[in-house]
């Protein structure tokens, strides 16, 4: 899938082999734009190839991934977002795992019980996942407006 209007606002030819022809647009961040590449360009959706096998029967299909995909390096590309939202989340589900998980352990006195401590393993890990999440779309965002300020975009 081909972001048709991205396509027509950055190539000023329709000779889009020599990279040099392509203008970068000016920051925007409601387009997707690659970290390698340093600009908004041209991407597609990524397709993957799902390999099933249910009993003795096997069988793929295509699905189309969430990640846009410049279609200039190969590298992801990402639409930037504010990190404030998405570390609320994060904070508001890992807070809501995590809470009522020590309050039953503490009331019912299975600080001693292995399979709670195996519990609170896993939401231990699946913090540390929101976390690194957390942390890649904030990097990813300050990135983004590094850029974008150098462009002489007004950070609001």
């Amino acid at each position: 899938m081909k972001n048709e209007k991205l396509n027509k606002s950055t190539s000023p030819s329709d000779d889009q082999d020599n990279s040099s022809d392509v203008q970068p647009l000016a920051p925007n961040p409601k387009l997707p734009w690659c970290p390698k590449c340093k600009r908004h360009s041209d991407y597609h959706l990524k397709v993957v190839t799902v390999h099933e096998r249910r009993g003795s029967h096997s069988y793929s299909y295509e699905k189309t991934a969430s990640m846009y995909t410049c279609n200039e390096c190969g590298g992801k590309t990402w639409k930037p977002h504010s990190p404030l939202f998405l570390n609320l989340f994060c904070v508001i589900i890992f807070g809501s795992m995590l809470i009522p998980c020590l309050y039953v352990m503490e009331k019912e006195g299975s600080l001693e019980d292995p399979a709670a401590w195996f519990v609170l393993l896993i939401i231990a890990i699946l913090g540390y996942i929101f976390y690194r999440i957390c942390l890649m779309n904030q990097n990813h965002w300050k990135e983004f407006w590094v850029w974008a300020q150098s462009k002489g975009y007004p950070r609001k």
